[in-house]
């Protein structure tokens, strides 16, 4: 019997040693699961810096005017770090997307933060009022809204930058739709309207160019308010390269538009001089000696057209404004619409020189090249131009709307309210000129050039 003692305590604790070494041990997390939530904290730490500063805006009861805008470059910074986040887990596609649904959250509060804070900014009273002489500052309400939209311009820049690093997945071009889509809301909600007003502005100036009895006022105006109206439209649009270019677009049309609708009026001829036979009694100073002169008379101005002057004097002005800027995503199109479009009120001086240099005179016009010297701007425009050139000198002035047998509000409404519009309408016009029986043979050969059925 003693001898099964020790065999009875071995047996009893046994089970006890088994029991210890059958435990379930305790899983440790996933290296990704790891990493996706160091990546979550690190990317909701990033936005909450930028919403700091936007609750401050938000939540508070002082005059919005009292705060300060938000300083440029957040955006940058912002996007930045989920560049970089989003780049060292670009190995990874399951960790890739847990990251992408990770910025959900944090990027739906920032913008709904953001989307708050321009309420008050956009209601105030102030936001739309244009600097003056007087007051040639923008206003508090305009500098901090613009701040915001400079916000969602620099995080949208770097947004737009991630689909060149991982382009392999798929899903995170869709995931980060509705985050870009939410920004440009922000920024078209901020510059339209601060553009538009500025536009309406600047093209009363410009609708004054149609008389040459207001032209001049309207242009000496203009000149005095240019240092002020430049920088603030850089202002406005430092958000949106697009909208600066919209804008240029369409002040440098609706120049073209008036200019050429102006009626001309051919430059005075000049003076002679006044005939050469000597006076009965001589000066005194007719025989005193004579030393020549230091300089050598110059030759006098050539006599312009007040249209020609204030063609050249619009498009000096013009050229005041800001151009795009081509650091940034899409501004090398928009540079070149502006381009186009500067170029075809110089092409409109140019034509206008060219007919002035041969006296206005339809006779004469047949030395010039007419489809060379008309390429540089739209069709319609030169069309205009050369029907006034052709009835210089007539009782009743003629315009391409007479031609076509339609009022000319209604003309420049539905055919020349764009670049785009007038290029459209243009086959069109052209083809229905092309069976009418002109008196002007320069004119109806120009017009079958542009339809393709014969040459100059």
């Amino acid at each position: 019997m003693n001898s099964l003692k020790p065999h009875t305590f071995f047996k009893s604790t046994s089970p006890s040693i088994l029991s210890l070494s059958s435990r379930k041990r305790v899983a440790s997390p996933a290296p990704e699961s790891t990493d996706s939530q160091s990546v979550h904290l690190r990317l909701n730490e990033a936005v909450s810096k930028a919403i700091s500063q936007l609750a401050l805006i938000h939540t508070s009861t002082d005059v919005p005017s009292l705060k300060r805008p938000l300083p440029s470059g957040r955006g940058t910074t912002l996007g930045t770090v989920i560049d970089s986040e989003l780049r060292a887990v670009a190995h990874s596609p399951n960790l890739y997307r847990a990251v992408v649904r990770s910025l959900h959250r944090p990027m739906s509060v920032l913008l709904s933060n953001m989307a708050a804070s321009l309420i008050p900014l956009l209601s105030s009273p102030s936001f739309v009022v244009l600097p003056t002489v007087q007051a040639p500052n923008p206003s508090a309400a305009q500098h901090k809204a613009l701040s915001l939209a400079l916000f969602a311009r620099e995080l949208l820049d770097a947004l737009n930058d991630l689909p060149q690093i991982v382009d392999a997945f798929d899903t995170r071009i869709d995931a980060l739709k509705s985050v870009r889509e939410a920004l440009t809301s922000i920024i078209t909600r901020v510059v339209t309207p601060l553009v538009g007003a500025a536009h309406a502005q600047i093209d009363q100036f410009i609708a004054a160019l149609d008389s040459e009895n207001t032209a001049s006022a309207a242009l000496a105006s203009l000149h005095s308010m240019m240092p002020i109206y430049a920088p603030t439209i850089a202002l406005y649009t430092s958000p949106s390269p697009t909208a600066l270019a919209t804008f240029l677009i369409s002040v440098y049309w609706r120049s073209i538009v008036v200019l050429s609708h102006r009626q001309y009026i051919p430059p005075p001829p000049s003076k002679k001089r006044p005939g050469t036979n000597l006076p009965s009694t001589l000066p005194a100073s007719r025989f005193s000696l004579k030393l020549p002169s230091s300089r050598h008379s110059s030759p006098p101005p050539p006599c312009r057209s007040t249209l020609l002057a204030d063609a050249t004097a619009i498009g000096d002005l013009l050229a005041a404004f800001p151009r795009p800027s081509l650091s940034r995503q899409g501004s090398q199109l928009a540079q070149d619409a502006v381009n186009e479009a500067t170029e075809g009120l110089r092409g409109f001086a140019r034509i206008l020189s060219a007919f002035e240099s041969v006296g206005c005179n339809r006779d004469r016009l047949v030395a010039l090249d007419l489809v060379s010297l008309t390429e540089g701007i739209p069709s319609l425009i030169a069309l205009e131009l050369l029907v006034q050139m052709c009835n210089v000198g007539r009782c009743r002035r003629v315009t391409v709307a007479d031609l076509l047998g339609i009022p000319i509000e209604e003309y420049r409404k539905g055919c020349l309210s764009s670049f785009g519009r007038a290029d459209d309408c243009a086959a069109t016009i052209f083809s229905r000129l092309g069976r009418v029986d002109f008196e002007w043979d320069i004119l109806a050969s120009w017009i079958r050039t542009q339809i393709g059925d014969g040459s100059i």
